[in-house]
C-alpha cells in the first residue's frame, strides 16, 4: 500500500477554550469554503471563457482543454496559494516559529508566494465576476426584435405585392373601356366627315355635318374624361387602402418591438445593478475565506491542539476495490472448476480468504511449540455440524460452545503424551491452532506421488489411473450404497 504523509490536528488540552469557542470555529470554516467557491466559479468562467470553452453544448472534445486550464487555476490560486502558502505564514506567526534564520527565510518566501497567488486570486475573481455577466448587460435589443423587424417587412412586402396586383386589375378594363370609346366615336366622326365631304358644295348640309362631327368629338371628349375621373379615383382609393393597412401592420409590430425594447432595457438595467453590488459582496467573501485560515489557526493554538504530520496509507477507490475482488473471485472460482475438472483437489478458496496456515505436523512436534500450547489457555474448538449439549451427549466428549473459548483441563497436551495419546495418530483436518487462534491444516502421513487415501476407508493406496478415488472395489461399493441408501445387487453377465 503506497503511504502519504498527512497533517492531523492532536486533540485540545485546553478544553475549556476548545468547548467555548467550537462551534464558531466550525461555523468559519464554512464560511471560508463558501468564499473559495465562488472566487473558484468566477475564476474558472473567465479562463473558461476566455481559452474558447462554450456551456451549449457542454460535452464536447473542443471544450476539454479550457476544463483543465481553469481546473488548474482553481487549484493555483485557492488550493497552493490559500490553502497551502497562506496557512503556513499564519501559523508560523501564530506561533511565533522564527527560532532560526531558515525560518525566516522560508517565512519570506512564503510571504511572497501568499502575496502574488492571493493578489492574483482576487484579481481573476473580479475580472472573471465582471466576464459572467458581460453577456447579460451587453445585449442589443435587435436580437431579440429582430425577427418582428423580418415579419414586419414581410407582410409590408406582401401588402405592396397585393395592391399591385389589383391596380393591375384596374388598367386593363380602363384601357379596354378607353378603346371601346375610342373606336365607337371615330368610327362615327368617320362616317360623318365622308357624309359632309359628298355635301361639300351644299353650305347648309356642310355645316350640319360639321356641327354633328363636332357634337361627336365633345361626347367622346367626355367619355374619356369620364373614364379617366373614374380611374383615378379607384387608384386613389385603392392607394388610401394599402397605406391604411400598411400602417396597421406597421404600427401593431412596431408597439411589439418597443415593448421588448423596454424589456430587455430593464432586464440589462437589472443585471447591471446585480453586477455592481455582487462585486463588493465577492470580494468581502474573499477576504473572509482568508481570515477564516487566519481564525482556524488561532482556534488551534488557544485550544493546545498541535498539527502532526503523519505517514498513512492512501485509501485506494471502491471501484478499483470491485475490480480487484471480482477479478480476485472469478479467478479462484475458474481455478477451481479445472481443477476439479481434471480430478485433482479442490482449491480451497475459503481457506485462503481466511487466512488459514498449513503447519506440517513435524512443525508441532517441536517442544518449544508444546509448551506454548500447554501454557495456552485461550484453546477453542470449533464444531461442525448439528449442536449438542450435556444431555445428549453419549461419549463423555466435554461440552462444545460452538466457537466460544473454553478451558479443558484434561486436553491431551496436559497428560503425558506417548504414541496412544499423541493427537497426531487420527487425522486432523481443519483444528483450532492453540498458538494464534487461527485454522491450520496438519496433514499426518506424506503421501507419495503415486498414492492417494481412499475416499471410504481413508488407507492410503497405490493408484493406477490418476482419476482413481476408493482403494478397492469393495469401497466403491460401499460408498455408493452410503450414498445412495440402496444396496449393490451384481448382475450376472449373459
Amino acid at each position: 500500500m503506497r503511504k502519504i504523509q498527512k497533517e492531523i490536528v492532536s486533540n485540545a488540552t485546553n478544553t475549556d477554550f476548545f468547548n467555548l469557542f467550537f462551534k464558531s470555529q466550525s461555523v468559519t470554516k464554512l464560511i471560508g469554503y463558501f468564499g473559495q467557491i465562488i472566487s473558484g466559479a468566477t475564476e474558472f468562467h473567465f479562463i473558461y471563457s476566455g481559452v474558447g470553452g462554450v456551456y451549449t453544448p457542454i460535452i464536447k472534445w473542443s471544450n476539454l482543454l479550457p476544463v483543465l486550464l481553469g481546473l488548474l487555476v482553481i487549484y493555483i490560486f485557492e488550493v497552493v496559494g490559500v490553502r497551502v502558502f497562506l496557512v503556513r505564514i499564519v501559523r508560523q506567526i501564530a506561533n511565533r516559529k522564527f527560532e532560526t534564520s531558515e525560518s525566516m527565510i522560508l517565512f519570506g518566501f512564503n510571504l511572497l508566494f501568499v502575496l502574488v497567488l492571493c493578489g492574483s486570486n482576487l484579481l481573476f475573481s473580479i475580472i472573471g465576476q465582471k466576464a459572467s455577466f458581460t453577456t447579460l448587460t451587453n445585449v442589443t435589443t435587435t436580437d431579440n426584435t429582430y425577427l418582428l423587424e423580418l415579419e414586419k417587412t414581410a407582410k409590408v412586402e406582401d401588402v405592396n405585392l397585393r395592391y399591385n396586383d389589383r391596380k393591375k386589375e384596374l388598367i386593363t378594363p380602363y384601357e379596354t373601356d378607353k378603346q371601346t370609346i375610342i373606336n365607337s366615336y371615330d368610327n362615327d366622326i368617320k362616317e360623318l366627315k365622308n357624309s359632309r365631304y359628298t355635301h361639300r358644295e351644299n353650305k347648309p348640309k356642310y355645316d350640319s355635318y360639321t356641327s354633328k362631327i363636332d357634337t361627336k368629338l365633345t361626347a367622346k371628349a367626355n367619355g374619356l374624361s369620364g373614364l379617366t375621373e373614374t380611374f383615378s379615383n379607384d387608384k386613389k382609393q385603392l392607394e388610401i387602402d394599402r397605406k391604411n393597412e400598411i400602417s396597421n401592420i406597421t404600427k401593431g409590430l412596431n408597439k411589439r418591438i418597443k415593448d421588448i425594447e423596454k424589456t430587455e432595457k430593464g432586464n440589462v438595467s437589472l443585471w447591471v445593478m446585480v453586477q455592481k453590488y455582487t462585486l463588493p459582496i465577492l470580494v468581502v467573501f474573499i477576504l473572509l475565506s482568508w481570515v477564516a485560515i487566519i481564525y482556524i489557526e488561532v482556534f488551534y493554538k488557544g485550544s493546545g491542539q498541535d498539527i502532526e504530520v503523519k505517514e498513512i496509507s492512501s485509501r485506494p477507490l471502491l471501484l478499483w476495490v470491485l475490480i480487484v475482488g471480482l477479478y480476485d473471485k472469478f479467478y479462484h472460482w475458474f481455478y477451481g472448476k479445472v481443477v476439479n475438472k481434471i480430478g485433482l483437489e479442490k482449491y480451497r478458496y475459503t481457506e485462503i480468504r481466511n487466512n488459514e496456515i498449513e503447519v506440517k505436523p513435524i512443525e508441532l512436534m517441536n517442544p518449544q511449540t508444546l509448551a506454548a500450547m500447554q501454557n495456552n489457555n485461550n484453546l477453542s474448538v470449533r464444531k461442525i455440524g448439528f449442536n449438542r449439549s450435556e444431555k445428549n451427549d453419549t461419549n463423555n466428549n466435554p461440552p462444545i460452545n460452538n466457537g466460544n473459548v473454553t478451558n479443558y483441563q484434561n486436553t491431551p497436551f496436559n497428560a503425558p503424551m506417548d504414541h496412544q495419546q499423541s493427537p497426531f495418530n487420527a487425522p486432523m483436518d481443519h483444528q483450532q491452532s492453540p498458538l494464534n487462534g487461527e485454522r491450520i491444516t496438519v496433514n499426518v502421513a506424506e503421501l507419495k506421488d503415486n498414492q492417494k487415501k481412499c475416499k471410504h476407508c481413508t488407507n492410503i493406496f497405490t493408484y493406477k489411473h490418476w482419476n482413481a478415488k476408493y482403494c478397492s472395489d469393495d469401497c466403491r461399493i460401499k460408498s455408493w450404497e452410503l450414498r445412495t441408501g440402496k444396496t449393490f445387487t451384481k448382475k450376472s453377465k449373459s
